[in-house]
């Protein structure tokens, strides 16, 4: 859906940014555009847009792809926060499901 390209293609311009600001040692820019893509990216919009489809009964395939995406959008987020918050991303990924879990 448009929904699942926007927030692709948010978070690659995230990361593009993220990367950037580090290796230009911008540490508070980098943390910064982190926060802003979660907050008011993937929390404030995306996931608003993805309760329909989590809970339409009518098609399967459209609730696993939404599944999917804000399960790996959510890991790649920890993976960009970890070098802020490592303890904390670490614990969230322990109780993330993982393959042959």
């Amino acid at each position: 859906t448009l929904a699942d390209q926007w927030i692709v293609q948010k978070y690659n311009e995230t990361v593009q940014s993220v990367t950037s600001n580090l290796d230009k040692f911008e540490l508070g820019e980098a943390a910064s555009s982190v926060y802003d893509f979660i907050w008011n990216t993937y929390c404030d919009w995306y996931i608003e847009l993805a309760k329909p489809r989590l809970y339409n009964d009518g098609n399967e395939r459209d609730r696993r792809t939404v599944q999917y995406l804000l399960v790996t959008i959510l890991r790649h987020m920890l993976e960009l926060l970890h070098p802020f918050m490592p303890f904390v991303t670490e614990h969230i990924w322990q109780h993330l499901p993982h393959e042959g879990d």
